[in-house]
């Protein structure tokens, strides 16, 4: 496949057309223009060129955006390929967005003065709608929104382009377009359509480049898979430090004390309070499942799958044949299945010893009491 060119013909003060336009359309093999006739036609001929008119390919000046699509890339199958137009190299709308979004190829356009005049224009975004332009220095910073029009400038090497392939992903897709606006050495600009995947590693970027992303219909992941995204985002390697230095053991005093804040939440019966406080609590959950998941030990799926296994085990009365008719005789099932967890431990020999002390003591008095011990009197307590 050849590359596909979009020059303008805008004369200067003195009838000439820009230099650096007329220097790229030497270098392809074909010259498109919409007719025969007309200030195009003549400027061209005058130049030496011999340009092919929409009607030697097939469509009519008159002919849809689609179809002049089509036609130019029938054409670069055979080699490289200018589309000439009279003056300003982007009249026709939705030209340089459909070419890109059906050719992995890049596409040059002349004569442009910058990077961010070529994506404003060239992909015919809508000067009304929600458009964020932030320079790649300030992007860490910046509360990028899924649903507009986002700019970034001043992309000066691969490296830069990696980091922000990786802050990209705290908010896209993967997959989601990326369009990258770079000066050619001999003048124009060069677009070159790829995935935010592909951007984190690519090779090298053109100093100044800039890069174009359009607002995605998809809506977020939201709840859950947006809470684990967020917590990952923060263990990144470009997350927060205090985050990204936690372990388990230095987790474990935050769990003791959110659970705490959780039940005095629900003592004051405060629905606000405690929908606060229970978050915290799964806040310790995820964060701890994603220090494990950077590990390599294990994953947040991990343990949705083992509560869930162990939640259906533990209620044969709903997942299995077991008759319960009342909570007593959940409760005895529920001890039933966890001595048979315990596979000979002990009654007691998995109460933790971390527990405060009366807690571990009534653990232990309730364990021994459903295993059919009990004190003969109070002394023996």
């Amino acid at each position: 496949m050849g590359s596909i060119a979009i020059v303008g013909l805008e004369p200067d003060a003195e009838g000439m057309p820009d230099v650096r336009a007329v220097a790229r359309l030497r270098q392809v093999d074909n010259i498109v223009i919409p007719s025969a006739t007309g200030a195009s036609a003549e400027m061209l001929t005058s130049l030496g060129f011999t340009p092919l008119h929409f009607t030697d390919l097939g469509i009519t000046e008159s002919a849809s955006t689609s179809d002049v699509v089509e036609a130019l890339l029938r054409l670069a199958a055979t080699g490289d390929v200018a589309l000439v137009a009279g003056g300003y190299p982007l009249v026709r709308e939705g030209l340089i967005s459909a070419v890109l979004s059906r050719t992995r190829e890049t596409v040059d356009v002349f004569p442009i003065a910058s990077p961010l005049q070529v994506i404003l224009l060239a992909l015919d975004i809508d000067m009304t709608a929600d458009l964020e332009l932030v320079d790649a220095e300030a992007l860490g910073m910046a509360d990028l929104q899924r649903g507009t029009h986002l700019i970034v400038t001043g992309v000066m090497n691969a490296i830069q382009a990696h980091a922000i392939a990786g802050r990209l992903r705290h908010f896209y897709d993967r997959e989601h377009t990326v369009v990258i606006a770079s000066e050619l050495p001999a003048g124009g600009f060069e677009l070159t359509r790829l995935s935010i995947g592909e951007l984190g590693t690519i090779q090298s970027i053109p100093r100044g480049s800039a890069l174009y992303l359009p607002p995605t219909r998809i809506e977020p992941p939201g709840g859950f898979t947006e809470f684990v995204r967020t917590i990952a985002a923060l263990r990144a390697p470009d997350g927060c430090p205090w985050d990204r230095e936690q372990t388990h053991a230095s987790l474990a005093p935050h769990m003791i004390e959110e659970a705490y804040e959780a039940v005095s939440a629900i003592e004051s019966a405060d629905p606000a309070e405690i929908v606060d406080e229970l978050g915290d609590v799964l806040l310790q959950v995820v964060l701890n499942s994603q220090v494990a998941a950077d590990e390599g030990t294990f994953t947040i799926d991990d343990v949705i799958a083992g509560i869930t296994a162990k939640i259906r085990r533990r209620h044969p009365h709903i997942f299995g044949t077991a008759v319960a008719e009342t909570a007593e005789d959940v409760t005895r099932m529920w001890d039933a299945v966890k001595r048979e967890e315990r596979q000979g431990g002990g009654v007691v020999a998995d109460v933790p010893v971390s527990l405060p002390a009366l807690v571990r003591a009534q653990k232990i008095s309730r364990r021994a009491a459903a295993a059919g011990f009990e004190w003969e009197d109070i002394a023996g307590v």
